[in-house]
């Protein structure tokens, strides 16, 4: 049950870094305070690893973008084969390893095996 209220958790923080993100682009202003709010509570201390940062996930997601065949769906088959969770539920460590991964795929050091 834990592991569900950490997820939600995760997740929920996602969604309000997102707005918060469209927020600022649209508007054109800075939300610094809030942002560094969000991030402080975004680096949580989570099962003894630290969350992966937006700036992870953004770069995770950067670098999907420019492997052939490699969608949404593949990534997170990826990440649940290889660590047992969605791409959103990584810790820093494991969001370091699969950006090495995704440069691997995308530099032609073979595919990302589902």
């Amino acid at each position: 049950m834990q592991r569900v209220k950490d997820a939600y958790e995760v997740a929920r923080q996602s969604v309000e870094e997102e707005l918060s993100h469209h927020r600022t682009t649209n508007s054109g202003q800075s939300n610094d305070g809030n942002n560094h709010r969000q991030e402080q509570q975004r680096q949580e201390y989570n099962n003894n690893h630290y969350v992966a940062s937006p700036k992870q996930l953004d770069y995770i997601w950067q670098l999907c973008k420019g492997i052939k065949n490699l969608d949404r769906r593949t990534l997170e088959k990826y990440c649940d084969s290889k660590f047992g969770k969605a791409s959103c539920q990584l810790t820093s460590r494991e969001a370091s390893q699969l950006i090495e991964d995704l440069k691997a795929a995308k530099n032609g050091g073979g595919g990302l095996a589902v």
